[in-house]
């Protein structure tokens, strides 16, 4: 298996996947409740923003308010499953995230629509 690396200087965090089916998942949305040490503990989410042109118009649509949720006693994976609808970027190849890797963030966390995919690359709009 081909091992990728991503060095996320902003956090100082590196992110090593062991296969490549899945995408290297970093999140720092930490009021998830699937997020454990800025990790995921889901096999896959789905990130949303059909029309988006930036970063700031996708969002996780898994994400999920810990404080609704008793906490998750699974570890967080380095790598996960992606859907992705957000049509024009370009690491959507037919509704899965191609990217190596990517970061689910956030600025102010109160619903799945405040979080937002940062390896978000707009491609030619259609």
């Amino acid at each position: 298996m081909a091992l990728g690396l991503m060095n996320v200087e902003k956090q100082n965090v590196q992110v090593s996947l062991a296969n490549n089916n899945m995408t290297g998942l970093m999140c720092s949305v930490t009021s998830c409740a699937f997020n454990k040490e800025n990790k995921c503990c889901n096999n896959s989410i789905c990130v949303g923003g059909k029309l988006a042109s930036q970063s700031s118009n996708t969002y996780c649509s898994s994400f999920q308010e810990a404080k609704f949720l008793v906490s998750l006693n699974e570890n967080g994976k380095n790598s996960v499953y992606i859907e992705c609808e957000a049509e024009n970027c370009i690491h959507n190849k037919d509704g899965e995230c191609s990217a190596e890797n990517i970061i689910i963030s956030s600025e102010n966390i109160n619903e799945y629509n405040d979080t937002m995919c940062g390896s978000f690359e707009v491609s030619i709009i259609k």
